[in-house]
């Protein structure tokens, strides 16, 4: 049980009754509640999670990663070796899912904003609703406007690996 908190959980609760995508991020030191916080406030009302780990390489998060997704019942037997991979096992999952679901990510392709399209139609019709929480990874400039304009969150992976980069680097220093 949480004491106090009480301005995190009703922000949390707002983001996850919206009817628009919402992004948010929890952070702070280590061990100060944030993973015990979103566990607590949605009560295993998510598809899917994972809490990366301090100090490990991306080789090590990609490893625990995969083996979270085999724990929630992943089928494909096929260890990512980078992060694009890995997001394409976790879209796998996540559309083998039943109908209700409000959380989905795929991958982003360079001139091919078709699929893309798709793949929020997929969404829409999985979750019920018009603008679904849609994380998508990737895809250049075209796939990140077109996220912009339709509610969906994109994330850039040069900005992803460049950060796993310096951590590297850091921990190999």
């Amino acid at each position: 049980m949480i004491v106090g908190r009480e301005s995190e959980k009703r922000q949390l609760t707002r983001a996850y009754e919206s009817k628009q995508s919402e992004f948010i991020a929890v952070y702070g030191r280590r061990r100060v509640g944030k993973t015990f916080l979103v566990r607590q406030v949605f009560d295993g009302t998510f598809a899917f999670s994972y809490s990366g780990m301090a100090n490990v390489s991306t080789r090590e998060q990609l490893q625990k990663f995969y083996l979270e997704l085999k724990k929630h019942g992943l089928k494909e037997n096929v260890y990512p070796k980078n992060w694009i991979e890995a997001f394409h096992l976790l879209e796998l999952y996540l559309e083998a899912l039943p109908k209700g679901y409000n959380a989905f990510a795929t991958r982003g392709h360079e001139g091919e904003l078709c699929h893309l399209e798709e793949e929020l139609q997929i969404a829409r019709e999985i979750s019920g609703v018009k603008t679904p929480n849609m994380i998508v990874y990737g895809g250049g400039e075209t796939c990140k406007s077109y996220c912009r304009q339709t509610g969906l969150i994109y994330i850039d992976p040069y900005q992803v690996d460049q950060r796993n980069s310096r951590r590297e680097e850091a921990s190999n220093g």
